[in-house]
């Protein structure tokens, strides 16, 4: 998952090679499908991603649960709005980001691909900064959009109305035989230091 280390990792990494600096740690983004049979066979350690692995060879942790929110630069004349209408959504310049799973049939359901005017955009930097600019509106992940809030360079509109997004859930996997390795360990130490994990899903 490309977002994740700028996102919410970053901390974990940090942390982690400050407290272990002996244990290497190399990062990777791929395909879920890739991913998960490199994990399965032992070629990687650890995957975090958005799809919760359904494997006996496999266990999962939620690592972050968390909100979409609607964005609009402070320049966009919809940053006046004290909120909007999920059906209202169609006029608002989106700019989409493809989160699949459960917020793709959100999406569909509010505005079918067929209708949709808006345009794609798989970088999630580049999405913001056209956001920030006022160029666009967009639906992303609280955690994408939470330092561009705090900064105060974009605004976050409450959507109302039904349906709402649904909520966004991240999980790390292990492959069950590394469980007992003193790195595995010290990685999910790390990772609850940082609140991280929150329920055992298998």
């Amino acid at each position: 998952m490309n977002s994740a280390l700028g996102n919410f990792l970053l901390p974990v990494y940090v942390d982690f090679m400050r407290a272990y600096p002996r244990i290497s740690v190399h990062a990777a983004i791929g395909h879920l499908s890739d991913i998960l049979q490199q994990l399965a066979d032992g070629l990687i350690d650890v995957a975090i991603s958005y799809r919760l692995p359904k494997s006996s060879r496999i266990r999962s942790w939620v690592c972050v649960d968390e909100d979409f929110v609607f964005v609009v630069g402070r320049k966009d004349p919809l940053a006046e709005y004290e909120s909007i209408h999920v059906k209202g959504l169609t006029i608002t310049n989106l700019i989409m980001q493809d989160w699949g799973g459960a917020f793709s049939e959100w999406f569909d359901s509010i505005i079918p691909a067929n209708r949709f005017s808006g345009c794609y955009m798989s970088s999630t930097p580049a999405l913001m900064a056209l956001v920030k600019e006022g160029l666009g509106t967009a639906i992303v992940t609280r955690s994408t959009a939470q330092a561009f809030l705090t900064e105060g360079s974009v605004r976050e509109i409450p959507l109302i109305g039904d349906p709402q997004p649904p909520r966004w859930r991240t999980y790390m996997s292990i492959a069950a035989k590394q469980l007992h390795r003193p790195a595995i360990k010290k990685w999910i130490g790390v990772m609850r230091n940082n609140g991280m994990l929150l329920d055992a899903c298998i």
